[in-house]
């Protein structure tokens, strides 16, 4: 059984837009012939964001990229995650973006090694760690040599972290 399931909390909303506002959001898009950057407001985490507001919900705000597939290929069904192929947060190229679940998310940032800052175990790392806990070595030794706090160790280990790699005992 998955310790984690595929579609976790990615919370996912239909995004209607009036033509003046497709408008508006086609203006805060620089286009080229590779990624196409938003220009307009981006959170901390670097990602694009368009606001509008709708009659029914009143003010919204969705993520640029999403905002854009929409308009280019259609909603984004329910807990779907949308993953950029350029790993570029502020592209709104509806061709460097595909659907997934949050595991294909985790998975992608994984493999591509775009962890988000303070980080500090790779994939790579995660494993070894099970290896040698699983050999009776000590979490707090290790926690030192990976530089790591003895909780990251535990949370590790108790798959709290790093939970779509099912590595213990490779």
């Amino acid at each position: 059984m998955s310790q984690v399931s595929d579609h976790i909390g990615v919370p996912t909303k239909e995004i209607k837009l009036t033509p003046k506002q497709i408008e508006r959001f086609w203006k805060k898009v620089e286009k080229g012939d590779g990624c196409w950057n938003w220009k307009g407001n981006k959170k901390e985490s670097g990602y694009g964001t368009y606001t509008y507001t709708s009659k029914i919900d009143g003010r919204q705000c969705a993520r640029a990229h999403r905002v854009a597939y929409t308009l280019a290929l259609g909603q984004i069904g329910p807990g779907c995650s949308l993953l950029h192929s350029c790993d570029n947060r502020l592209c709104c190229n509806p061709d460097h973006l595909r659907i997934g679940t949050n595991n294909d998310n985790i998975r992608d940032r994984l493999e591509r090694n775009r962890m988000r800052s303070g980080v500090k175990l790779g994939m790579e790392a995660a494993r070894e760690i099970r290896r040698r806990v699983l050999k009776g070595e000590a979490k707090k030794a290790l926690a030192r040599e990976f530089g790591v706090t003895p909780s990251t160790i535990r949370c590790l280990c108790q798959f709290k972290t790093w939970v779509n790699h099912k590595i213990w005992g490779l």
